[in-house]
């Protein structure tokens, strides 16, 4: 009796994974695969969560390995009975994306990949970042670089990464910022390219890039994200490029005299 519901359920996962699966990433959904405090069948329920996301089915207090995905924008919340599949997450899996500090890579201001409520400031490279939170019913607006009210749910901007997809993804429909996905956990932090630079895949294939600087002359310009390097601007074979140079050790660029000067 056991191994016919065994594999009754496997079969069903199967299908369930092919179908919810694809509509998950097709829809980019953002996922926490972070380890999750499974409980035991105790003879009652008939389902226990394996994720936030997900849950195995219970025979007595036998569990069935079959892991059965929620549909998209579901969560496994715990109940009595059996836990079940809903749209509000367990206290357990909201604390897990809560907005934490990053590690600066660069100085300047930063919305957060997940929570459009909150926004980060940078002071020093390598530093964590500062968490400021807007005001009840504001958002963050990277073209204002502080809150604004929110008249529009599109106004919420946050990233979605596939689950199993590494990629980078661009934050809503800016091509400065972007964040790194890894395919497992939720974004921990949005990049930002500089000043003069657009985020460019690849290709339209490739889910990889880089920031591209753009010239708008010959000669040295700044470098927003890192002041010990410059942009270096030159005509090459009829057309005009540019390669990054790193300063002297101890100095920094100085954008009006367009070269590196001892730092003070």
């Amino acid at each position: 009796m056991l191994l016919t519901v065994a594999l009754l359920f496997t079969v069903f996962s199967l299908i369930c994974e092919r179908s919810l699966g694809q509509v998950s990433l097709r829809n980019g959904t953002a996922l926490n695969t972070r380890a999750f405090v499974k409980q035991d069948c105790d003879g009652v329920k008939t389902y226990i969560c394996d994720s936030c996301v997900s849950r195995r089915p219970c025979v007595g207090v036998q569990e069935i390995n079959v892991s059965i995905p929620c549909a998209t924008g579901s969560y496994c919340t715990t109940l009595t009975a059996g836990d079940r599949c809903g749209p509000i997450p367990s206290d357990e899996c909201i604390s897990s994306t809560a907005s934490k500090p990053f590690t600066c890579t660069s100085l300047g201001v930063f919305p957060d990949p997940n929570n459009c409520n909150v926004y980060h400031v940078c002071l020093a490279a390598k530093d964590n970042s500062n968490v400021y939170k807007c005001a009840p019913g504001y958002v963050f607006d990277i073209a204002s670089v502080g809150c604004i009210r929110q008249v529009l749910p599109t106004t919420c901007v946050t990233v979605r990464c596939a689950v199993g997809s590494p990629a980078y993804v661009l934050y809503g429909n800016s091509r400065q910022y972007y964040v790194i996905c890894d395919g497992q956990n939720l974004p921990t932090q949005v990049m930002r390219c500089p000043n003069g630079s657009f985020f460019t895949f690849f290709s339209t294939t490739l889910p990889y890039g880089e920031c591209v600087y753009s010239c708008t002359g010959q000669g040295n310009y700044p470098n927003s994200n890192n002041p010990i390097s410059y942009f270096q601007c030159y005509i090459s074979n009829g057309r005009l490029v540019y390669t990054e140079v790193d300063c002297p050790k101890n100095t920094v660029f100085n954008s009006t005299l367009r070269y590196c000067v001892l730092s003070t």
